[in-house]
């Protein structure tokens, strides 16, 4: 009967043992019913070369809380400084806490962390880092292609970190053997921020057929920073034959020729006869230069605008025969089109893809197998 008994009193106290606890993953708890608080890290603001404001939110999940952070220049915090703790009380929404850092090392690359503990446990947020900018740095700034290009001008776009503190921003440009003397546009103030600005500026009035350089060049009280040099060329008035921008099958061609002033002018000739021009039709303003492509029986052309015309047999998604350009409705944006027989694609600027005309094997990409008259969106993978 002993042995019986002391065999029981293993069992009971190894099933109370694996029964207690509880918790873990997203709601960690001591076993006392208590919830340990929920932390996230956010952004730190106020860069300057020496110092830094680390921010974070914190909700107590109905605990007295208390908070701190965690702050070195080890990437794993393994060696940190600990700021001194605060309490945030015991509420159930997220409480915005903070704690200004100085003495930093210009350059230097910084990680922090919040961290909060309670009577339902202790929580480490996620990792963050930020780097000062050196002494005498000025904002960081970002030279992106130009746009817009016309015969006699060009739109210039950047972005400026103007580094917490108040910058202004603006684009040095020079004609190409100008280096030495570049011209330089209005500067754009730019207020205290640590986010990515946009710095914008348009050219006017230069020469057609002329190569140009361009910069992003910004400036705050620590000095002035210049991006990377592109370069754009100034469209041409002058009459020439298209090149590698057109195309066709089945007997199909198409031709295209800038014609001055700045007008585009066409021709589709068929193998089936059907849908020939016997002159040339003006498109206004629509460059020649790997912007224009045709299909079974059809022709699509992009503006410097961004909408997309076509003409031909099939080129509003139907059967209809539309013998002078038409806009697609439904398009803007567009910065490249392409077309297959009898369908169509046109890329945004913003990335995504949109498609039109026969789907009989799915072409268009957007899961079925419909005809579509409308552009539909094609379904890319992330």
């Amino acid at each position: 009967m002993r042995r019986v008994a002391f065999r029981v009193g293993l069992f009971l106290l190894f099933f109370i043992g694996a029964c207690g606890g509880g918790g873990g993953g997203g709601t960690q708890s001591t076993g006392n019913g208590a919830l340990a608080p929920l932390v996230t890290t956010q952004p730190a603001t106020g860069v300057t070369p020496t110092g830094a404001v680390l921010n974070a939110s914190v909700n107590p999940n109905g605990e007295a809380t208390q908070i701190w952070f965690e702050y070195g220049t080890d990437s794993t915090l393994s060696s940190h400084t600990a700021s001194p703790t605060q309490a945030i009380g015991g509420g159930l929404a997220g409480v915005p806490v903070n704690f200004g850092i100085s003495g930093l090392a210009g350059g230097a690359t910084y990680y922090y962390r919040v961290m909060a503990s309670s009577a339902g446990g202790s929580r480490a947020g996620s990792i963050f880092s930020f780097t000062p900018g050196s002494p005498g740095a000025g904002p960081t700034v970002l030279t992106i292609a130009a746009s817009g290009i016309t015969t006699g001008g060009a739109g210039l776009s950047g972005r400026l970190n103007p580094g917490g503190q108040s910058a202004e921003g603006w684009f040095e440009w020079w004609v190409e053997g100008q280096s030495a003397n570049p011209s330089s546009t209005a500067h754009q103030s730019i207020a205290s921020s640590n986010a990515d600005i946009p710095v914008t500026a348009t050219l006017i009035g230069l020469p057609p057929g002329a190569i140009y350089y361009f910069r992003t060049a910004g400036s705050n009280s620590n000095g002035t920073s210049k991006g990377a040099i592109l370069n754009f060329t100034t469209l041409s008035n002058e009459t020439r034959a298209c090149k590698d921008c057109h195309g066709g099958d089945n007997g199909d061609a198409g031709q295209v020729v800038n014609n001055a002033p700045n007008i585009t002018k066409y021709w589709l000739t068929s193998g089936h006869g059907k849908y020939s021009t016997r002159a040339p039709l003006p498109v206004n303003r629509v460059q020649c230069e790997d912007c224009h492509d045709t299909g079974n029986a059809h022709t699509i052309a992009l503006k410097h605008d961004g909408t997309v015309w076509y003409w031909g047999g099939a080129g509003d998604g139907t059967t209809n025969a539309l013998p002078t350009p038409f806009k697609k409705a439904g398009l803007s944006g567009i910065v490249a089109i392409s077309t297959g027989e009898s369908h169509m694609v046109a890329l945004k600027s913003d990335h995504t893809a949109w498609a039109w005309g026969s789907n009989f094997h799915g072409q268009l990409g957007d899961g079925t197998t419909t005809f579509r008259s409308a552009p539909v969106g094609v379904l890319l993978a992330p």
